[in-house]
């Protein structure tokens, strides 16, 4: 039954979204851009003459269309003509047990709104939107309701369309479906679907929830001898973009040591030229020089990726004889070389300390 009245609305579908969108897209709601959600859901399928059928994509931030923070467009599919204002816009999916905020946005249809105030008299339960814990080894999810504002709005216009977007199944469905929160990732993802009994499936598995942070391996450039070992350091956290080691010396409460975590996993892209711990027997993060040479060590945290550039050169077998011999950048004798404050590190490379 359910495509049978898709179908019987797709024809009048296209005639009155030109017109929803045509009266209410330069009605301005205002979310924020610190809403928690980022990322498009997906409404409908690809046709084979390139037309799609169901509404397209669905913007759950201005982020998406507005990467610079500049306040205006960068065009692309989906998005506003590129140098086009662009509203402050999103979702907040804030934690379970509380409700959803804010406005996501289509170019087809218009303002999605997953405000309270927009959602009483929904066709069937709880009306607002929320997020619902899942409870031990299970993802939370979210319940309740959407709607498409254009047609909420249109009056004698809506043409039998009623713009209810329904986010999870009930008990009383015949088949269970609904979005979920996966948090073992970072940032969290959406998994699922919604439906609408007017446009069909809404698949909002391309929205992320939370803001991306800062992974960095420190030091992210260094030269080591052939032999030597330098002990590096993962960092997650932030959400500044190039963060740089500097700045993390300073600001260590804003950042965690993820360096042996279980979610960590390092690799030397040429271990000819240096190696680099990874458990199993070894101290993560712990990179030997085997060879004259360059390479980068890549660290991955719960999907976030990074690297550190690692230069091997001279052998460590005369550093701390307290000359500098070839391959060594300095030498102040075994008793004198070592971590900051001291100028010559125990691989005889200099050191770069920081001031904090």
């Amino acid at each position: 039954m359910r495509n049978v009245k898709i179908k019987k609305y797709f024809l009048a579908s296209i005639v009155f979204l030109l017109l929803f969108v045509v009266s209410f897209s330069y009605e301005e709601c205002f979310a924020g851009k610190d809403d928690t959600a980022s990322g498009w859901a997906w409404s409908g399928s690809q046709n084979p003459n390139g037309g799609v059928a169901g509404f397209g994509w669905i913007s759950t931030n201005r982020i998406d269309c507005d990467t610079d923070d500049s306040g205006t467009s960068d065009g692309g599919y989906g998005c506003p003509t590129a140098g086009t204002k662009i509203s402050d816009y999103g979702v907040d999916i804030p934690d379970a047990g509380n409700t959803l905020s804010g406005y996501a946005w289509s170019e087809r249809i218009g303002w999605i709104s997953f405000e309270t105030g927009d959602l009483s008299g929904c066709p069937s339960g709880t009306c607002n939107a929320r997020r619902v814990d899942g409870g031990a080894g299970n993802l939370d999810e979210i319940h309740g309701w959407a709607r498409i504002l254009s047609i909420a709005n249109a009056g004698a216009n809506k043409g039998g369309f009623s713009g209810w977007i329904k986010l999870h199944s009930e008990p009383s469905d015949s088949i269970s479906y609904g979005v979920k929160l996966d948090e073992s990732t970072i940032p969290m993802k959406l998994t699922g679907y919604a439906w609408s009994d007017e446009f069909g499936w809404i698949d909002f598995s391309r929205v992320v929830v939370g803001p991306i942070p800062d992974l960095v391996i420190c030091p992210s450039s260094f030269t080591i001898a052939s032999g030597a070992t330098l002990q590096t350091k993962l960092w997650v956290g932030g959400n500044w973009g190039s963060v740089t080691c500097a700045y993390i010396a300073g600001h260590t409460g804003e950042f965690s040591d993820v360096t042996s975590s279980s979610d960590s996993s390092w690799v030397s892209v040429d271990s000819g030229v240096a190696i680099v711990g990874n458990g199993g027997g070894t101290t993560k993060g712990l990179v030997t020089g085997v060879a004259n040479g360059s390479t980068i060590i890549t660290a991955t945290y719960k999907g976030l990726t990074t690297n550190a550039y690692v230069t091997v050169s001279g052998s460590a077998a005369n550093c701390g004889n307290g000359a500098v011999d070839t391959g060594e950048a300095c030498d102040d004798g075994a008793a004198n070389n070592g971590p900051c404050p001291a100028t010559c590190s125990a691989s005889c490379t200099l050191n770069s300390c920081l001031c904090t």
